[in-house]
């Protein structure tokens, strides 16, 4: 896993505060394999939301969601089976999201955006 640093784990708290207070139950944060993590899962309605929080200070180097890309899909997917492989879910709807947020230098959100139909299969 990466080193933590403020404003990833700012973003990270700001989009579980967004998710409770829209209704959903997080039901694991930073759920980390050997074969890659998801930042948050929630649920809600017998939905199963697999997210990948990505957070900048500035778009000097793109936006947010541009860094998650084939490959951190690809790691994701690994984890999402690892963690269906040893939690009862069999029932609930799987989907996965980006949420990217861009804040100012003194944490507070700029732009707050889901993309809430990211493809769970990866080539």
């Amino acid at each position: 896993m990466v080193n933590p640093n403020p404003v990833g784990m700012h973003g990270e708290r700001l989009a579980r505060e967004y998710l409770t207070h829209n209704g959903y139950s997080i039901v694991a944060s930073n759920y980390s394999t050997r074969f890659g993590e998801i930042d948050i899962i929630a649920a809600r309605a017998h939905s199963l939301i697999f997210i990948e929080v990505k957070t900048r200070t500035s778009t000097e180097k793109g936006y947010p969601y541009e860094a998650v890309r084939a490959g951190k899909m690809r790691r994701m997917v690994r984890a999402i089976h690892m963690f269906l492989a040893t939690h009862s879910y069999n029932t609930y709807t799987m989907r996965a999201w980006v949420i990217s947020i861009i804040l100012k230098h003194d944490l507070s959100p700029v732009s707050f955006t889901i993309y809430d139909d990211v493809p769970l299969k990866v080539s």
